[in-house]
């Protein structure tokens, strides 16, 4: 439990005169990190009764219980019983006096606070914007906090009111951050990006700010303002960066992955967006770096990438009728030294030497290249960095994802923004498919969105390989239009779509229940 509490320690700022914070989401890490090695068989069983990650589990509970369940004053077996006895629809932040059944509950958090401030002796750091981001309490908020649970217990105060207390603390100084830290980015991001000027060998490119909600189809209420690039040629003609992704203008944002994918570039942090395969991870950036005419480099880890493609090598050169050696950049270098969104696709594929290689490159200092004389690669003011994963980077959790590698804690803590994306749900399928195929009728419509549930519901459990994307659904639609338009019944249609873009490719063992998913949505 030791390396827990130190680990914790880390991030708790108390007895610090000037403003600081404490790091909740980070300590939560330490939580969910604490139970995943010590109860995985828990941990995995409490994901699936509750339907969402063991960290929101934890996010969910009643303030200052991660800091007594990390330094043991609430019992690990104690809070093992409590959760498990509750159920999906349980409100935890309800629970009243009688959570984990012990009556002390307030003073085993201002007992664990104080663990955690000794522990974290030595770690002060300064204050800056940055570290606001992750939310979080101030150290005077904290002082009066563990002040007003300590007075007002020895005074037999009643046991809800101190509860409520804490939770209001906690809950209104993190919204006063965020609040502050909302006015701080978007002054400080327009004031450093507006008419920013931006050369790359014969393009270039000056930045314009403008609303969310301006650029991104079925977004209506996002004010965020956001840099645009406008490139141009050595002539001043308005041309299209060669790695810059196709609109698709049929795509469909989903307001909460939007926003947390713009708040990553527009305040430099490193980003992980994980799911099942075909939720559109990728897809997601791509198209927030199209509607932004920001170029794209993807690296794709789905195959064995070695640390020469991601660093550079040397290689044999034809100069002047002579064959000299000379230094190749690899990916990696070549992303950061330009205004690049760099893509690691599949990064829990990645082999555990390679992404060290990147570790420094995710700290956002540059890099150093030993292989290349000891020259600093330093990352261009634009340089963003995002992976995605099917994982969360600790292994195949689902026994879908062959060969997804756990990947260092170090590392993974350099990604300070993640984003779980799930598929579209049943409203957005529709109108998606509608958009794909505007000709075809809203009752095939209905049955391909029914189909896709319970494809996905069949995928999700295990049931069959073979998933189904927003990619395939929209080919099914346009097929299911075009063999409409030429004479097919709507039952043949959507039977002769859905064989020819999914059944057809799978294997025999999934054709079988995809057939009877098929036959049903007729039935």
């Amino acid at each position: 439990m030791t390396n827990y509490i130190q680990e914790a320690g880390q991030h708790y700022w108390p007895n610090i005169e000037e403003a600081t914070k404490t790091n909740i989401q980070k300590i939560l890490h330490v939580c969910k990190r604490m139970f995943n090695d010590k109860e995985p068989s828990f941990y995995n069983e409490m994901e699936k009764k509750f339907d969402k990650t063991f960290y929101n589990i934890l996010k969910e509970l009643p303030a200052g219980t991660v800091f007594a369940l990390i330094t043991g004053d609430i019992p690990v077996e104690e809070f093992k019983t409590w959760l498990s006895s509750k159920n999906k629809e349980t409100n935890f932040k309800d629970i009243g006096p009688d959570r984990y059944t012990d009556s002390e509950w307030p003073v085993k958090v201002v007992k664990a606070m104080e663990t955690l401030a000794e522990a974290s002796k030595g770690n002060y750091k300064e204050t800056t914007e940055e570290s606001v981001a992750s939310g979080g309490i101030s150290q005077e908020a904290f002082d009066e906090l563990r002040a007003k649970l300590d007075r007002e217990y020895r005074e037999n105060k009643n046991l809800s009111d101190q509860k409520d207390a804490l939770q209001k603390l906690f809950e209104e100084t993190e919204t006063n951050y965020k609040e502050k830290l909302k006015e701080l980015s978007s002054s400080r991001v327009k004031e450093e990006l507006e008419g920013l000027t931006i050369g790359e060998g014969d393009l270039t490119s000056t930045i314009t700010m403008r609303p969310a909600k301006e650029l991104f189809f079925g977004v209506t209420d996002n004010n965020i303002e956001v840099p645009v690039f406008e490139w141009k040629d050595a002539e001043g003609n308005v041309v299209a960066h060669p790695d810059i992704p196709k609109q698709d203008p049929k795509y469909l944002f989903r307001e909460k992955e939007l926003t947390r994918v713009l708040y990553a570039l527009m305040t430099n942090q490193r980003m992980y967006l994980h799911g099942h395969t075909g939720t559109g991870k990728t897809t997601l950036i791509e198209q927030v770096a199209a509607h932004l005419n920001w170029p794209v480099l993807r690296i794709n880890f789905d195959s064995e990438i070695t640390r020469m493609d991601l660093i550079g090598k040397t290689d044999l050169v034809a100069d002047g009728g002579t064959t000299t050696t000379q230094w190749q950049d690899g990916l990696l270098p070549k992303a950061m030294s330009n205004a690049y969104i760099a893509i690691f696709d599949e990064i829990d594929f990645c082999r555990p030497d390679v992404s060290y290689v990147m570790q420094a490159a995710t700290e956002g200092n540059g890099m150093t290249l030993l292989e290349d004389g000891g020259r600093k690669v330093y990352p261009h003011q634009m340089f963003r960095m995002f992976a995605t994963g099917n994982t969360v980077g600790q292994g195949d959790e689902f026994g879908m994802y062959q060969g997804a590698r756990a990947q260092s804690l170090a590392f993974l803590d350099r990604f300070t923004i993640w984003q779980r994306v799930d598929y579209l749900p049943a409203d957005k399928r529709k109108e998606l498919a509608q958009s794909a195929a505007p000709t075809l009728k809203s009752e095939i419509v209905d049955r391909i969105s029914k189909y896709v549930t319970e494809h996905l519901e069949a995928f999700t459990g295990n049931n069959v390989l073979q998933p189904i994307s927003p990619r395939g659904m929209m080919a099914v639609a346009k097929a299911a239009e075009f063999l409409s338009l030429n004479g097919a019944s709507d039952k043949d249609a959507l039977s002769e779509a859905l064989d020819m873009v999914v059944l057809d490719r799978c294997t025999q063992e999934d054709r079988a229940v995809l057939k009877g998913i098929k036959d049903r949505v007729w039935k």
